[in-house]
C-alpha cells in the first residue's frame, strides 16, 4: 500500500514551500526570481527540489537572460546533440510554441507519458519551464514521481527489477512523422514517410540506449525505477514479448493518480523538473488556443548506475 509522504517544512527557512501532494511537486513563494541574490534561496530551492522532484513558482516577469540565470542555478545550460557548435547562452533557451489553429488532433511530442531523451548516456538532469502565454483553459502539464512508484511496489518485483536493464530509443515519441506513440513502430516499418526530417534526425531517432532498470538518484540516494514512458522498448534481458508486458506493466503503474501531479500553467508561471527521476506529460486540450513556452535544458551530469532492492 501508497503511503502519504511526510515533509518536515521547517527545514526552509528562506522560501515558502507548499506540496502539492503526498508524491511530487511544491508551490515556491517569496521568491522573486530575477532578483535572487540570497544564498540561501539558492540552496534551500535545490534541497527543495530534490526532495520534490518538480517546483512550481507563480507570477514571474522573465526576459530569456533572466530566464537562463535561474536555470544556471541547478545546472549547466544542456543543448541539443545535433546542435552541432554549442549555442550561445541565450540561444539555449528553445521554444514550445502551438498556435490557436491547430487543430486539436494534431499531436504534440510530448502529449505522451516521458522521460526526456532517456537514451542518452547521461539523460538531461532537468528542466526548466516558463509559461509566456497560457490557453483560458486546458494545457496543463502532468508529473509522476519514479521514486514514490519503486516504493509501492511489493519486494519481489523490486528484487525483479533491480536485476534488469531497460533499453530505450526515441522512435516511441518521435517517428518519421512526428506522429507515433506508444505503438513501438519503427522508422522502416511505418507508410508514411515525411521530408522534413533529415538522414542525421533519422540515425538519432534510431539510437538506443541501455539502463538499469532500478538506479539510485545521485543526490538523495533513494532508488527508483528508470522507466521512461514512451522511450522505453524492451528489456534487455526478456523475450521481446515478455520484457514488452513487463514495460507495459511498470508504465501503467508509476502514473497511477497516488504517483503524480498536475499543473495549471498561467503567464509567468515557472517550473523546475528532475528528469531524472520523473515523467511528464503535456495534455493536448487547448484547441482553439495559443499557448507559449519557454523550454531550458540542464545538461546530464549522471550515469545511472544499478542499485539492488533495498
Amino acid at each position: 500500500m501508497t503511503q502519504t509522504q511526510r515533509y518536515d517544512l521547517s527545514i526552509y527557512r528562506a522560501i515558502g514551500v507548499e506540496p502539492v501532494n503526498g508524491a511530487l511537486g511544491a508551490e515556491i513563494s517569496g521568491v522573486e526570481v530575477r532578483e535572487i541574490g540570497n544564498p540561501d534561496v539558492v540552496r534551500e530551492l535545490r534541497r527543495a527540489l530534490a526532495e520534490f522532484s518538480v517546483l512550481f513558482l507563480r507570477d514571474q516577469d522573465l526576459n530569456v537572460s533572466e530566464l537562463a540565470d535561474f536555470a544556471e542555478l541547478f545546472g549547466v545550460l544542456g543543448t541539443s546533440p545535433l546542435a552541432g557548435t554549442p549555442p550561445a547562452r541565450e540561444a539555449r533557451v528553445g521554444q514550445l510554441v502551438r498556435e490557436a489553429n491547430v487543430p486539436g488532433d494534431v499531436r504534440n511530442n510530448g502529449d505522451r507519458w516521458h522521460m526526456d531523451r532517456a537514451q542518452e548516456e547521461k539523460p538531461p538532469k532537468g528542466f526548466v519551464l516558463y509559461c509566456e502565454e497560457a490557453p483560458a483553459y486546458g494545457g496543463d502539464t502532468l508529473f509522476a514521481s519514479l521514486t514514490r512508484a519503486f516504493a509501492a511496489l511489493p519486494p519481489q518485483m523490486q528484487k525483479r527489477c533491480a536485476a534488469l536493464t531497460g533499453v530505450h530509443s526515441m522512435i516511441g515519441v518521435l517517428d518519421v512523422d512526428g506522429t507515433a506513440g506508444p505503438d513501438r513502430q519503427s522508422i522502416d516499418e511505418t507508410p508514411r514517410k515525411a521530408e522534413w526530417i533529415s538522414a542525421e534526425m533519422r540515425e538519432y531517432v534510431r539510437k538506443e540506449g541501455k539502463h538499469p532498470l532500478v538506479c539510485r538518484h545521485p543526490d538523495t540516494g533513494q532508488p527508483y525505477l528508470f522507466v521512461s514512458g514512451a522511450y522505453m522498448r524492451r528489456i534487455k534481458e526478456l523475450p521481446l514479448e515478455e520484457g514488452r508486458e513487463l514495460v507495459d506493466r511498470l508504465n501503467r503503474h508509476v502514473v497511477r493518480p497516488e504517483f503524480t501531479c498536475r499543473f495549471r500553467w498561467r503567464k509567468g508561471s515557472l517550473a523546475v523538473l528532475d528528469n531524472r527521476v520523473t515523467q511528464h506529460y503535456a495534455v493536448n486540450d487547448y484547441a482553439g488556443f495559443a499557448r507559449r513556452m519557454r523550454r531550458v535544458e540542464l545538461e546530464g551530469d549522471y550515469r545511472p548506475v544499478r542499485t539492488g532492492a533495498p
